[in-house]
């Protein structure tokens, strides 16, 4: 009796760890769910409208303060300009911006050592916007809605002034307009790549493939 008193003693302490690791558990859950969920947000402007250059200030205010662009790579642009976001067909955009930033990396380093205290880096901040969709939390069983618009960062040693690309001086609807005259269908869907040398103009599954540089004229057709 002694022993089955002992057993059921042990027992009921091992319900109480596993209960408590998973409560646990199920805390680190939510707080990592909640802290992915401060890098979304909902897309701006019409979803089946969506331009991917006018919509540029708000994406980059998204992005944070002090950010420069360095490309977009839009999939299934219309030829409009435009993208419907909604569509079946899973268009979306991808934007990236760089930061500069003055990392300490030994702090018992006076101030004026140069390359010894700091040392500088570059943030990269990708926004990515696609169509929102819904899924599970499976920490407490429960639904949320993607709004469209995530935000991710890293650090990386590129050089930051070859990376950073001007404002479009042109939209994506006058780059269509100048590829239909190298007879573009109309009624295709473009990948349309933006960086500080031009836009890069391409439709899947065909020979078609533009560049033009960053005032809108065409360098070469492959």
């Amino acid at each position: 009796m002694a022993i089955l008193k002992k057993i059921k003693v042990f027992l009921s302490s091992v319900s109480i760890i596993l209960s408590i690791g998973s409560f646990v558990l199920m805390i680190f859950l939510l707080t990592y769910f909640d802290t992915c969920n401060k890098n979304t947000s909902g897309i701006p402007g019409d979803m089946r409208q969506y331009d991917p250059i006018k919509n540029l200030p708000k994406i980059q205010q998204f992005a944070g303060k002090d950010v420069k662009l360095a490309n977009i790579k839009a999939v299934y642009v219309k030829s409009d300009g435009t993208m419907d976001i909604k569509a079946k067909y899973s268009p979306n955009v991808t934007y990236l911006f760089v930061k500069k930033i003055n990392e300490i990396i030994d702090k018992d380093v006076p101030i004026g050592v140069k390359d010894k205290r700091t040392i500088n880096t570059v943030e990269e901040i990708t926004i990515k916007v696609t169509k929102p969709y819904y899924y599970t939390n499976l920490a407490n069983d429960s639904t949320h809605r993607f709004p469209g618009m995530e935000r991710y960062a890293r650090k990386t040693s590129n050089n930051y002034e070859k990376l950073i690309a001007d404002t479009p001086k042109i939209g994506f609807d006058k780059i269509w307009e100048m590829a239909l005259k190298q007879d573009v269908p109309e009624n295709a869907v473009a990948m349309i790549e933006y960086d500080n040398k031009g836009y890069h103009f391409y439709i899947d599954d065909t020979n078609i493939d533009l560049y033009f540089d960053i005032n809108g004229g065409l360098i070469n057709k492959n």
